[in-house]
């Protein structure tokens, strides 16, 4: 199955944190395995810090599980250096999750790097599709699901052994799944053959290529979903919008969104659902399948162009991205997936290249965010009605869309996609797009670069500039951008009319860098910096709004209180009734050990509603030093990072789940169906105070046995 000339480890890391330059390592594990995956190592040890012990976080120890008063007698790295590089030698191929992050701590202390890494994050994605997250732990507990998961001990996660082990078991089920699929579709096993990147290099190779020289070649279709006649929705009342197509905007406070989903009749016509956030979009999907009413996102509805398939799997020579692409395509076909889990950069640039938006399938039911509606093209959509969740709420959606701010790093992908589409087709203007791209990126580097002082040394994330390409500030940026203007004036009138849409992100960003702009800086892990620009609007007028809107048919939903004197049109259904969750409410800022009280006296599933993140931390911080984590699942939207892995922890957990954190968090639970019979207002104020809570309880749904 591997390769037998390398030897084989995984191993991890647990970290104070999570900047590889400055935190620190706290506990390795290794697993030594061959290519036949037999074990024949495994070492671990806790590591000494140099910070101060006292000064962690309450999070690392919630997070590893064990004491930090261990780490005192503990080795310092530099100790453990000898026993380590007995471990890490030229030959090794490294395996882990994320794998480099770790890799980034042994270059920092080793000084070494290894000649391949194998992140089992990126496989993974490649072959088990449509998991709630891809961190270690919701993996594993998938491949428990499925008789895949070779036991290990206790599962405690943040154990550096224990997850050393879980991505050996991993990588193993991710080798197994990939050698059956290449048995069964010879396409993959050609184009394993065919290429010289990570895994055909690591991969034992079959001692016979196959060929498919004169043969057309295609992906096979995914399982389409079947169309539901909605026969199965029994209303008293039913509900047609048709009939109140002639109001503005109409008042749906007595209706749950349960009650417009299952009592609407969806039979005719096409509609375009648009909500405030994701976990709406999520919980309206959920609501419609109950239904058998099927649904899909905006992007789902683009196919495949033959003949670009069929260029593509003739190549001579495929990279790890277009392998992986296949892979997953292939993967999904198998498991009859209707359709294709797009999840990472590489697979955007292949499924651009090969699907024809000129092409597509349009769904009779599309949802999506408010802001998404602006993405949309307003040509197709004439034949859709648009509803509009939330009306209330269009002045600041529509100031949002206004005031996005622009990020280069976008088009630049969108670029590198263009390009690596008409390198495949063998376009005319392969060579002229790849130059431009190339030289836009160069371009980016030197803004970025020559941006960088402004920042230094200060605190500001936002500096204004009136006009980049006069600045004398910047030299090199502002010779350069009139010389890209130019090659893109000559370059446009090759583009395929799919393509002609990036014109118009070319002219925002020149628009930027010659106009009145504010340049705000963002930070990826570490100190990476990177920035975006954002014009500056004042003041929005709702018939702006309304013409830039994708579809003329449209209606308004409200759920604002009414006043005496409201004028909207009240929809509302006969012998039905609304119930709403009762909230426990407390005094806005109650002092913590009268909160921690209150909700271990509980010992029942709650959420704690709070706007202020540094209160909430100095919560989080008194549960786990008073051991609350041993009677329940504790998540902090932002201490415990990857939402949608914590929100499945809670979903799964033994032990009543508490939840701190805002408004998204508490709709993100609200999808994942996790019940919270009680909710605790904690630095919950201003005028957001009564909004929140007046939009949870509509959104909130009982828990019915």
């Amino acid at each position: 199955m591997l390769n037998p000339s390398h030897k084989y480890i995984s191993f991890d890391f647990e970290t104070t944190g999570l900047d590889t330059k400055k935190d620190e390592p706290i506990q390795i594990g290794i697993v030594v395995f061959d290519h036949e995956f037999k074990i024949v190592d495994t070492f671990s040890s806790l590591i000494k810090p140099k910070k101060d012990i006292k000064q962690l976080k309450s999070i690392v120890a919630h997070l590893t599980g064990f004491a930090l008063e261990d780490l005192e007698d503990a080795p310092s790295m530099e100790e453990l250096l000898p026993t380590l590089h007995k471990y890490f030698t030229p030959e090794v191929i490294v395996v882990g999750q994320n794998i480099s992050f770790d890799c980034a701590f042994l270059k920092r202390y080793m000084e070494y790097e290894p000649i391949y890494q194998v992140d089992t994050f990126t496989l993974t994605k490649a072959l088990f599709h449509y998991l709630p997250s891809y961190a270690l732990d919701v993996i594993n507990e998938h491949l428990r699901k499925t008789n895949q998961h070779r036991e290990s001990g206790e599962d405690d996660y943040h154990d550096a052994l224990h997850d050393s082990y879980l991505a050996y078991n991993l990588f193993h089920q991710c080798m197994k799944r990939l050698t059956k699929l290449r048995r069964e579709y010879l396409i993959l096993d050609y184009m394993f053959q065919n290429s010289d990147g990570l895994y055909t290099s690591i991969i034992k190779r079959t001692p016979k290529p196959y060929a498919f020289e004169n043969k057309e070649l295609f992906f096979p279709s995914l399982q389409q979903k079947s169309i539901s006649d909605n026969k199965k929705i029994i209303a008293k009342t039913p509900l047609s919008f048709e009939d109140y197509a002639q109001y503005e905007t109409l008042d749906v406070s007595l209706l749950t969104l349960k009650e417009i989903i299952s009592k609407t009749k969806w039979g005719t016509g096409k509609w375009i659902l648009a909500f405030t956030h994701p976990s709406k979009v999520t919980i309206a999907q959920k609501l419609f399948k109950k239904q058998h009413i099927p649904t899909n996102s905006w992007h789902d509805s683009i196919v495949f162009d033959p003949a670009r398939v069929n260029t593509f799997l003739h190549q001579k020579n495929f990279d790890d991205g277009e392998l992986l692409f296949t892979l997953k395509y292939y993967s999904q076909f198998e498991q009859k997936h209707s359709i294709l889990d797009i999840n990472s950069q590489d697979d955007y640039k292949v499924f651009s290249a090969l699907s024809n938006p000129e092409k597509q399938n349009r769904s009779w039911i599309t949802l999506c965010t408010h802001s998404q509606l602006y993405g949309m093209n307003k040509e197709d959509l004439q034949e859709y009605t648009l509803l509009f969740f939330d009306k209330d709420r269009w002045s600041g959606t529509y100031s949002r869309h206004m005031k996005q701010q622009f990020d280069p790093t976008y088009l630049l992908n969108h670029l590198e996609q263009i390009s690596y589409k008409y390198s495949l087709l063998n376009h005319e203007a392969a060579w002229a797009m790849e130059e431009f791209y190339n030289k836009t990126l160069f371009l980016h580097s030197t803004l970025c670069m020559e941006i960088n002082p402004f920042f230094k040394g200060s605190s500001a994330n936002k500096v204004e500039f009136v006009d980049i390409a006069q600045e004398t500030r910047f030299p090199k940026t502002r010779q350069l951008i009139p010389i890209r203007k130019e090659q893109f004036e000559s370059l446009k009138q090759w583009l395929m009319k799919e393509d002609q849409w990036v014109e118009t992100k070319i002219t925002e960003f020149y628009d930027h860098l010659t106009g009145q702009t504010t340049v705000s800086k963002r930070m990826h892990a570490g100190d990476k910096r990177y920035y975006q620009f954002q014009d500056s609007h004042t003041y929005v007028q709702r018939d702006d709004f309304k013409q830039d809107l994708p579809t003329p048919k449209s209606l308004f939903l409200s759920n604002k209180k009414r006043t005496q004197h409201d004028q909207r049109t009240q929809v509302s259904l006969k012998e039905d009734t609304v119930e709403t969750l009762e909230f426990l409410k407390i005094k806005t800022q109650p002092k913590i050990p009268e909160l921690i009280e209150m909700i271990t006296t509980a010992g029942e599933n709650c959420f704690v509603v709070s706007s202020d993140k540094s209160r909430s931390k100095m919560l989080f911080d008194a549960l786990v030093k008073q051991w609350v984590s041993r009677d329940f699942e504790i998540l902090w939207e932002n201490i415990t990072w990857w939402m949608g892995k914590n929100l499945y922890r809670g979903s799964i957990s033994s032990k009543p789940v508490l939840l701190i954190g805002w408004y998204n968090f508490c709709l993100g639970a609200m999808a994942k169906e996790i019940h919270f019979p009680t909710a605790y207002l904690y630095h919950l104020h201003g005028k957001l105070a009564a909004q929140i809570v007046t939009d949870i309880l509509r959104w909130w749904e009982k828990k019915k046995e």
